[in-house]
């Protein structure tokens, strides 16, 4: 995998953290990872991409939910969010970059549910993005289980994913990716 220059590069410890050993193994032992992207924790710096992303991801949503707001993300609340969630512990946002910003996911951790009797603590992929030119490179896969992985270290045992019951690609990867059925939520219009 190529790396950016040092000074493109964010600043990380000498040492690499866990997660970061677990990126770099997991890459370097999927021969299917085409050598043009990378996949990292997404930092403030990333803001600008992360807003190209997101703004393409409401874009492409909307189709599915016409009420989303294409303004939102660069809104002063949207952008209070963005900054609080990339600094959030219990957070994680992944960027996957090449010549040019290529997919995202935004994760989180969530407490445990005292409805359920095993004291799962679950982890919500809440955004997955990959840009339309990159779908089908696997990178979403690589975005998802490097979450998977990220989620397990933090203490889950589950992963759980909302996506529109109109977006029939999302939920054929998203099955592909061994998620289940789990709930369904309907809406009505007043």
């Amino acid at each position: 995998m190529p790396t950016p220059p040092p000074s493109q590069q964010p600043s990380q410890p000498s040492q690499p953290g866990r997660f970061q050993q677990f990126l770099n193994l997991f890459f370097k032992s999927q021969p299917s990872q085409p050598p043009e992207f990378t996949i990292r924790r997404a930092t403030t710096g990333d803001i600008a991409a992360l807003l190209n992303l997101l703004d393409a991801l409401a874009a492409f949503d909307r189709q599915f939910d016409t009420s989303l707001d294409p303004n939102y993300n660069r809104s002063e609340e949207g952008l209070a969010w963005l900054r609080a969630t990339l600094e959030d512990k219990d957070a994680l946002v992944l960027i996957a970059t090449g010549a040019a910003p290529l997919g995202m996911l935004f994760g989180r951790l969530e407490g445990v549910e005292p409805w359920r009797d095993n004291g799962s603590i679950l982890a919500e992929l809440e955004m997955l993005y990959i840009a339309e030119g990159a779908r089908g490179t696997g990178i979403g896969r690589h975005l998802t289980n490097a979450f998977a992985q990220w989620a397990r270290e933090h203490g889950a045992v589950r992963l759980w994913v909302r996506a529109s019951a109109a977006n029939a690609g999302a939920l054929r990867f998203y099955h592909r990716e061994a998620f289940e059925d789990y709930d369904v939520i309907l809406e009505r219009k007043l």
